[in-house]
């Protein structure tokens, strides 16, 4: 997956926040929703907290603000690969090599 996709994948879901209701088969909804969210039944039970927390925590907001975080560093990048006489150096490469496997998570 691309981060464009991702992105894509973002800006299309529910606004956030996220919250997870535990009265309620650990359940996972958006404020602006509340009545509408994902429940957790699938995965070992004592897992549904630890499920619902994370889906919760990766809200489309929260998606966004790392990709952002993910373009400045792309930025950073460039700026640092001219200054440096076309050189990439130490951070640069751990850079792309983490970026690339990110993308080519699915």
């Amino acid at each position: 997956m691309t981060l464009a996709e991702l992105e894509s994948l973002a800006r299309a879901a529910t606004p956030g926040p996220w919250t997870v209701d535990h009265s309620d088969s650990w359940f996972v909804s958006a404020r602006q929703h509340p009545n509408f969210g994902i429940c957790m039944l699938d995965g070992l039970l004592e897992r549904r907290p630890a499920n619902a927390a994370y889906i919760a925590a990766l809200s489309p907001e929260r998606v966004l603000a790392l990709l952002a975080v993910v373009k400045a560093a792309e930025a950073m990048r460039e700026r640092c690969r001219y200054e440096v006489a076309g050189q990439l150096h130490g951070a640069a490469c751990a850079f792309d090599a983490a970026l690339a496997e990110l993308e080519q998570q699915t």
